[in-house]
C-alpha cells in the first residue's frame, strides 16, 4: 500500500504513506491525521452539551463518536475503524458530508463513490473521530437522532453481540452495502420527523442536548 495523500485545498500538505499491509495503511493514515500533516489541525475530542447554554460550544468541538470508545474493545485500529467508516463512506455517497469536508478530500471521496477506498481510509485522514462538524446540515440532523442506536442496529445486522464481536465484520463492499441499505431505510423514516421538528423551531442545539439526555440518562 504505497500512497501519496494531497488535500485539496492544501496541495503542499502533499504526504508519502508507504505500507505493507491495510491495517498499516490506515494506522498510518491515522498517525498522520493526528499530527496535523495532512493540512488540517488535530481533531477535539467530543464536549458534551448537557448543560451548556447556546452558542457556548463549536461544532467542532463535538462528535457523535470518538475512535477510543471502540479501541476499548477491538485494540487494532484499522478494525475498531470499520463500523465508523461504513457510516462516514455512506454519508459521502449520500452527499451528507461537510462542504468543507469534500472540498479537503475529493479525490478520496471519489474513490470512495467508484468503490475504490473504504470510509475507514475518510475517517482515519479525519482524524479517527466521528466530528459533528464533518456532516453537512442533513447529515448533522439524522446522525443527531439516529446515532445513539447505529451500534446496535449494526450488532444485529450481522447477528452480532454489541461489543468485541462487532469488529470481526470484514471492512469489504459486500458487508458495506448492508450497512448502507439499512442506513438509507433510516435516513427516509428520519425525514418526516425531521422535517416536522424544523417546522416547530427546534434547533439543533435542542436537538443535540436531547441526544446527549437520551445516551447518558
Amino acid at each position: 500500500w504505497n500512497a501519496t495523500v494531497i488535500p485539496d485545498s492544501s496541495p503542499a500538505c502533499a504526504t508519502e504513506i508507504y505500507a505493507s499491509t491495510y491495517k498499516d495503511y490506515v494506522f498510518a493514515l491515522y498517525s498522520a491525521a493526528r499530527r496535523g500533516t495532512l493540512g488540517h489541525p488535530r481533531p477535539l475530542k467530543f464536549c458534551p452539551l448537557v448543560g451548556l447554554s447556546s452558542g457556548s460550544f463549536l461544532l467542532s468541538e463535538i462528535a457523535f463518536d470518538v475512535l477510543d470508545n471502540h479501541l476499548q474493545h477491538q485494540p487494532d485500529l484499522a478494525s475498531a475503524m470499520v463500523p465508523m467508516g461504513m457510516l462516514l463512506a455512506w454519508a459521502a455517497n449520500q452527499h451528507l458530508l461537510a462542504t468543507a469536508v469534500v472540498e479537503e478530500h475529493e479525490r478520496l471521496i471519489l474513490r470512495i463513490r467508484f468503490q475504490e477506498a473504504r470510509g475507514s481510509e475518510l475517517l482515519a485522514v479525519c482524524g479517527g473521530d466521528l466530528l459533528v462538524s464533518l456532516f453537512n446540515e442533513d447529515g448533522q440532523a439524522f446522525l443527531t437522532s439516529y446515532y445513539p442506536r447505529y451500534m446496535r442496529d449494526y450488532a444485529l445486522l450481522f447477528d452480532k453481540q454489541v461489543g468485541t464481536e462487532c469488529y470481526v465484520v470484514p471492512d469489504d463492499i459486500e458487508h458495506y452495502q448492508r450497512v448502507a441499505q439499512m442506513l438509507t431505510d433510516q435516513f427516509m423514516r428520519s425525514l418526516g420527523r425531521r422535517r416536522s421538528g424544523a417546522r416547530d423551531g427546534v434547533s439543533l442545539v435542542t436537538q443535540m442536548r436531547r441526544w446527549w439526555s437520551g445516551l447518558w440518562g
